[in-house]
């Protein structure tokens, strides 16, 4: 990783060695309130911890272990213990790609794989910069219920992923997996979509949040061995970041690499060039609902700021469903043959 003119935010960025366990936190960039631990799991086995409870929220993800499709390669079954209090132990079983929330100051138990007919990856992730564990039982359990006062039941801790298609380009296969945090699991406080982009594209205006972002450049061939290699990293991206839009260091990461992105930092472009493989794109939002503020130029000149995110809009193909920006729409709009105004809801489109 280098910086084209200056390197003001050096400490932002963590180029990763092998092997690759996941990302460390505060170890590996000070001051993250992010961790993640990565395993591709071969065979049936059972991670043996017994109960225990972390202080903050923990996210458990099952994938597929081939890329792009995460859905068709997947091939196995996973179960996974949560308790509120130690004593009242319930048995989640995973039959295809989820996301698990185990809330904060509850507990969870074994993770036992008893069907690997496929490799697959087992992520789990913890809302904290370290990772400490506690073994006793839970003084305060968080109880299951949202926001507004609406009891939760245990199922609805597991997010059974939808297949996402999206009409991007051909850089971007699909389909995709997406964690869409609060638009696919009632109070989730996490975001993250495993994106796989395979060609040179520019990607996204600059823009910053009003939390904290973590985004993962990660190789994603398949190895000799049929597992997914983080480190053939088969590209070169140009990492836009600085305290003020028109103030931006241009970072080059031409290897795996972890951006940590504090609240109001601007960043973006980003700029994948000299793509001849597979890169895996993982930004990791630290929030159940997605937002960017970007800056925008009226016609007289004047400067405006704009906001964008989850909750924002419904699909205007399907009424009843939110916005994924798939831009299926978009391609719609071009081609004539959808209007604004339209509705299609209920319909399928076809893709050709």
């Amino acid at each position: 990783m280098s910086a084209k003119n200056g390197g003001k935010f050096n400490h932002l960025f963590f180029e990763l060695t092998e092997p690759y366990t996941g990302f460390r936190g505060e170890a590996d960039i000070p001051g993250s309130t992010y961790s993640l631990k990565y395993k591709q799991i071969t065979a049936p086995i059972t991670e043996v911890s017994g109960l225990y409870r972390t202080r903050e929220e923990e996210y458990f993800m099952f994938l597929g272990g081939a890329l792009p499709d995460v859905f068709s390669s997947w091939d196995a079954e996973a179960e996974l213990q949560v308790s509120p209090d130690g004593v009242e132990i319930t048995t989640l079983k995973i039959t295809k790609p989820s996301v698990v929330r185990v809330p904060r100051n509850w507990m969870r138990g074994n993770v036992k794989f008893t069907v690997v007919n496929k490799p697959l990856v087992y992520e789990t992730a913890l809302l904290a910069g370290t990772y400490e564990t506690f073994a006793e039982p839970s003084p305060c359990p968080a109880p299951l219920i949202t926001a507004e006062g609406d009891p939760l039941t245990i199922r609805e801790l597991v997010c059974e992923l939808p297949v996402e298609t999206t009409e991007w380009g051909p850089w971007c296969p699909t389909p995709q997996a997406y964690f869409r945090g609060t638009t696919y699991m009632k109070e989730a406080g996490l975001h993250v979509g495993y994106q796989v982009f395979t060609g040179d594209f520019p990607m996204e205006d600059g823009h910053m949040h009003q939390g904290e972002e973590y985004i993962f450049f990660l190789g994603g061939e398949t190895g000799k061995d049929g597992l997914i290699d983080v480190f053939d990293f088969r590209g070169v991206i140009e990492f836009y970041i600085g305290s003020h839009p028109d103030k931006m260091e241009v970072h080059l990461l031409d290897k795996p690499t972890i951006v940590r992105l504090p609240a109001n930092i601007w960043h973006s472009p980003i700029n994948f060039t000299k793509v001849s493989g597979k890169i895996q794109f993982m930004a990791t939002w630290l929030n159940g609902t997605w937002g960017t503020i970007t800056r925008r130029e009226n016609p007289d000149g004047s400067k405006y700021f704009n906001y964008m995110g989850d909750d924002m809009r419904m699909c205007v193909l399907n009424p009843e469903q939110r916005c994924t920006l798939c831009t299926k729409c978009f391609k719609m709009f071009a081609e004539g043959t959808f209007r604004p105004g339209d509705n299609l809801a209920g319909k399928t489109i076809q893709k050709e």
